[in-house]
């Protein structure tokens, strides 16, 4: 049997922040006309794009107004309004997430040792429970228990320790029980009235954008759509936008010129110690003719 899985997010054209500090709530504009749109659909790379903002209501905002409010959950309770809070735990997360997904994907210690001192230090200062359950029942030897801040300056000597086995595992479980977290918030419902509905080809119907974003996260991590930038070291997504590509290696132009700029300066290293242009060639990725135009030869 057939399942389509589609979403349902309302959005108005305009939103504001209300409330004191520490009670901010996002809230629509009176005047702003609501609609709702399908952003499994419309918008494939939504997480990671909320993933790269600026923790700041200006920018929380701007996402909204594009994408819709981020409401716990909809069928529960329609009038449920997005705190602030509601916005950074969720970016944090996400933040969690795409760092876990890099330590099952490093070949080295070197590679994995910073994104397990970040997933730690996470899950210290904000205590977050799914993943201090999963550092706990993957490496329990690893973090000083109970975890508090006082231990945040100690993680990178005790992650020292630690083998690659040990973070892909702890990374594995807090991304399994994370998604399968956001899988069991969804609501089956049949779409159309009782006359139109096909029993075989039911419709999965999500109304609450956290699971919406989780849902692309597990998307594009079933399908090898995120890559680590070679680079800065982001975890960026491939496979949008127009050209769709999945080769790409740099996460931004910025980057791209940057390594590029680089293999220009290794080119002229080698080449001033006496290397030859085939070797300076082969071990850049580049052609003969694109060194002697780097070297001005």
């Amino acid at each position: 049997m057939e399942i389509r899985v589609v979403s349902r997010i309302e959005k108005h054209g305009r939103y504001e922040w209300q409330g004191t500090e520490g009670e901010r709530r996002l809230v629509p504009e009176d005047s702003a006309p609501a609609e709702f749109h399908d952003p499994l659909t419309d918008s494939p790379a939504m997480f990671y794009e909320f993933a790269s903002l600026e923790q700041t209501e200006a920018s929380f905002c701007r996402f909204s107004e594009k994408h819709g409010l981020l409401v716990r959950d909809t069928f529960d309770d329609p009038l449920a309004v997005p705190t602030y809070e509601h916005f950074t735990e969720l970016h944090r997360r996400l933040h969690a997430s795409l760092h876990a997904w890099r330590i099952t994907r490093a070949r080295t210690i070197v590679e994995a040792q910073p994104a397990f001192t970040e997933l730690a230090r996470f899950a210290i200062e904000y205590h977050d429970s799914t993943l201090l359950d999963a550092l706990a029942a993957a490496a329990p030897s690893l973090l000083p228990w109970p975890a508090d801040d006082t231990n945040v300056d100690e993680l990178a000597a005790i992650s020292s320790d630690v083998t690659l086995e040990h973070l892909a595992g702890i990374a594995s479980a807090f991304l399994t029980e994370l998604l399968e977290f956001a899988l069991s918030r969804l609501k089956t419902q049949f779409g159309g009235s009782a006359d139109d509905v096909d029993p075989l080809h039911p419709t999965v119907i999500v109304g609450d954008l956290r699971t919406v974003i989780f849902l692309q996260l597990a998307e594009a991590v079933r399908t090898n759509r995120l890559r680590v930038c070679q680079v800065c070291g982001e975890v960026f997504q491939v496979g949008t936008g127009r050209s769709g590509r999945v080769d790409k290696v740099f996460c931004s132009q910025k980057c791209q010129l940057r390594a590029h700029y680089q293999k220009k300066v290794t080119a002229r290293q080698m080449r001033a110690d006496g290397v030859h242009l085939r070797t300076i060639a082969k071990q850049l990725g580049a052609n003969v003719a694109s060194v002697r135009k780097w070297l001005g030869e």
